[in-house]
């Protein structure tokens, strides 16, 4: 997507409309807590169809692992991503671990 248009889903996301089907939404909850990455990625390519995010969010992954490590090397770091960032080939955990790091779930009670 362009800028633009990111712009106008992100506009229509605040006004409440509805760009995201909510058993999707119900889905992505369930995945996250279960931790179950197969899920979330197929989860995501589901979604593709309704709203091309896979290549905002891979161009995210691809920008945000650079600047992740770069400031890992100087600080003790906890990171928060929406849950689509995580699994796949291109998916943040992949990405931080082909750079050699650890990657540690946080659990909440």
């Amino acid at each position: 997507h362009t800028v633009e248009e990111q712009a106008t889903q992100l506009v229509k996301s605040l006004k409440g409309e509805k760009i995201v089907d909510t058993t999707i939404t119900t889905k992505l909850f369930k995945y996250y807590r279960e931790q179950d990455l197969e899920g979330l990625e197929k989860l995501a390519k589901q979604s593709e169809e309704e709203m091309d995010m896979n290549s905002l969010v891979d161009q995210r992954n691809s920008k945000w692992v650079d600047i992740f490590t770069k400031q890992c090397n100087q600080y003790t770091m906890y990171i928060a991503v929406g849950a689509l960032h995580l699994p796949g080939d291109t998916g943040l955990l992949n990405l931080l671990k082909q750079k050699g790091y650890t990657v540690t779930p946080v659990f909440l009670n």
